[in-house]
Order: C-alpha cells, then structure tokens, then sequence
C-alpha cells in the first residue's frame, strides 16, 4: 500500500474481481483505496457489480463500510 505502484494495481483488481475470501478482497480493496486515484475508485465500484462475494456475509459489511469511509461510490 505504501509503495503505491501502478503496476500492483492489475494484480489488486484480478484478486477483486474472483476472490470469494474476505481476508483477500479487503486487503486487495485497501490497497487499491490507498492509491486515492478517482478511476481507480471507479473501478472497484465496477467490480463490486461484478463480484457478488463483496456483498456478502461480515466481509461484504466490511467492505461496504470501507467505500463510505472513503467516500467511494
């Protein structure tokens, strides 16, 4: 999260987009959070659509927590 390189960005959004454990998408979500770029923010609101598993069950309520906190919507 720190180094904020582009190029983790790809990898991030794949484990987003198939991961069905909470521990993976949340910590794939911070790290994306922590680029603080708008289409980047835009994309992790696409692949919650795309994603039922970021919806679900106490990870779903986290991660739907983590997008208010930072004003993603």
């Amino acid at each position: 999260m720190e180094i904020k390189d582009a190029s983790f960005a790809t990898a991030m959004f794949a484990r987003l987009e198939k991961a069905d454990n909470p521990n993976i998408y949340l910590a794939a979500a911070k790290a994306l959070i922590a680029f603080s770029d708008k289409d980047i923010n835009r994309q992790i609101v696409e692949v919650s659509k795309r994603n039922p598993n970021l919806r679900k069950d106490w990870g779903g309520q986290e991660f739907v927590q983590m997008l208010k906190e930072n004003r993603i919507e």
